[in-house]
């Protein structure tokens, strides 16, 4: 499962790096913080949120079974 979760997390990542946006350098990534921050992107295109939304469901849904 954490296979899982790296691969979902790299996947919402690439993502938002493709679309213009990165999460300062320097601050831990997957807080509370980073999560809230995905969840603000806001796109031109709804389906590109609909997309956007479904990673950041994939990597909640991967860590939820790590845990």
């Amino acid at each position: 499962f954490k296979a899982q979760e790296h691969k979902a997390r790299q996947q919402l990542n690439a993502f938002v790096l493709r679309h213009g946006y990165s999460w300062p350098s320097g601050k831990k990534r997957w807080t509370q913080a980073h999560y809230n921050w995905l969840e603000s992107l806001t796109f031109e295109q709804p389906w590109l949120q609909i997309v956007l939304q479904e990673y950041i469901d994939a990597v909640k849904a991967a860590s939820a079974r790590v845990d």
